[in-house]
């Protein structure tokens, strides 16, 4: 019988973690095969002292000194696993429910699957339980991004298994034996990218990764608002580190300039929306890549928010009835973006009536389209009042090549062109791109090719993480 080490990570977070090990509780039995961790990040909030009366010997707490985040708290889950030579692994946020049958489905799984090496729960959203948080998800070396299956959608069924390259920590179960071929989580993230790095190095050593939709889990994810750029800051360094390890050394000039293009994209948008101290710490990330200053984020480089220039809100202000014009193409990015549109009106309040525009003869697969985008009751027309404000979807505010206000234009990232001063900023957008990517290539470049000797050399001077095979053959990740 397969021995099993399930460890929680957790942070000021007894509530959570105490429905957490209930919901395992339930449906396992602790013995040899099978026991429960909960691993402390320091907590300050009498986290372990609850969990010891509350469970006794059910639930063996190993405590860190100091608290080493996500990555920090999952890799001393790993070692100590390693340690008790466990054959499988299961790692668990403190804020997931796990449902009935998720633990017996994620070890069948791994026992009848000897060449996988680290199987993802489906991963829904415990505030709005139809809806897939996420599923798996693969990566897209032309884009430079994560591609997540599922991305909070309502759950009208999928298939059972996806085929991943990696999965998200807060529900996995991974085989030890590809553990070890890991060098674990990358702790130096502080936040971000690190669960996605651990789990495509499993794939990268030989093993399937996968997604499994018996294993169903119910994820809190963010409990408070955003209120600094520390998301875009970690954000931005990691994403740029992890693809600088992981692509082809001949395409290291296609990365280079495809992420400049897209970070003057993001600047170019927030600056629109007035985002000024977003952009000055995403610029700091850029910054400290190049130079390899990672773990957690000097306070000088981290903001409060900007209050936010509401594009929408500032547009739509004195229209009880907005019209919001339909894609006729079945265009995923187009309806997104109608979705986002309609949520944000919604939000506002000072809108009364939202009012779809389509023909009669797409009406019917129209509504069935929104609703995977925008959930609540909306209005179908297929006539504009005069002089109502309209919008009309585009797939980045960038690409729009027409003046046509009054209609105004909107993406996804709801960047508005809504007159003629913002179109004439638009039309420049390709000439400030151009001169922004040519000016900070050499120095990207510089960080790009720094971070590669890093990890050739093993980073602090151990294996690297690389090493699969002979040596280096210029394919992905292969060093």
């Amino acid at each position: 019988m397969s021995r099993v080490g399930c460890y929680i990570c957790n942070y000021n977070g007894k509530d959570y973690a105490g429905k957490c090990i209930q919901s395992v509780l339930e449906q396992v039995k602790i013995d040899e095969n099978f026991r429960l961790y909960l691993v402390d990040n320091a907590s300050t909030d009498g986290t372990g002292e609850y969990i010891r009366e509350r469970f006794k010997e059910q639930v063996c707490i190993i405590q860190n000194p100091i608290n080493r985040g996500g990555a920090g708290g999952f890799n001393t889950a790993l070692k100590d696993a390693i340690d008790r030579n466990y054959d499988y692994v299961i790692l668990l946020d403190n804020d997931i429910i796990v449902e009935e049958g998720c633990i017996s489905a994620f070890i069948q799984y791994m026992d009848s699957h000897p060449d996988t090496g680290c199987v993802g729960a489906k991963i829904m959203i415990m505030d709005r339980p139809d809806y897939i948080q996420e599923f798996g998800g693969q990566l897209d070396f032309e884009r430079y991004d994560l591609i997540k299956n599922y991305w909070y959608e309502l759950d009208r069924g999928c298939q059972d298994v996806i085929e991943s390259d990696w999965v998200s920590s807060c529900a996995l179960i991974a085989r030890m034996d590809a553990v070890r071929k890991t060098d674990l989580f990358p702790e130096e993230n502080f936040l971000y990218w690190d669960d996605i790095e651990f789990t495509y190095q499993i794939k990268l050593a030989g093993y399937r990764v996968a997604s499994l939709a018996s294993a169903k889990v119910y994820h809190k994810g963010k409990k408070k608002p955003v209120t600094t750029t520390a998301n875009g800051y970690y954000g931005m360094r990691n994403r740029i580190k992890f693809f600088s390890r992981y692509e082809a050394e001949e395409r290291l000039p296609h990365l280079c300039e495809n992420m400049l293009d897209e970070y003057f994209q993001i600047f170019f948008g927030s600056a629109s929306k007035g985002f000024h101290a977003a952009n000055s710490s995403r610029m700091s990330a850029l910054d400290d890549f190049v130079h390899k200053h990672y773990g957690k984020a000097d306070a000088d480089k981290i903001y409060a928010m900007d209050e936010k220039e509401d594009q929408v809100r500032r547009i739509a202000a004195g229209h009880e009835l907005v019209f919001v014009e339909l894609p006729v193409k079945e265009e995923p990015r187009l309806m997104e973006a109608v979705g986002v549109l309609c949520r944000r009106l919604h939000e506002i309040g000072d809108v009364a009536r939202i009012a779809a525009v389509v023909s009669p003869s797409m009406l019917e697969e129209m509504q069935k389209r929104l609703r995977r985008y925008y959930d609540q009751e909306i209005e179908f027309t297929d006539k504009v009042s005069e002089g109502a404000l309209v919008f009309r979807p585009c797939g980045h505010f960038r690409e729009v090549e027409e003046d046509i206000c009054p209609v105004v234009w909107f993406d996804k990232y709801l960047n508005c062109v809504g007159n003629h001063e913002d179109f004439a900023r638009v039309r420049a957008y390709p000439y400030i791109k151009e001169f922004f990517v040519r000016i900070h290539y050499e120095w990207l470049m510089k960080g790009i090719l720094a971070e590669r000797g890093r990890v050739r050399r093993g980073g602090d001077g151990k294996r690297g993480m690389f090493w699969v095979g002979s040596g280096y053959d210029g394919k992905r990740g292969m060093f």
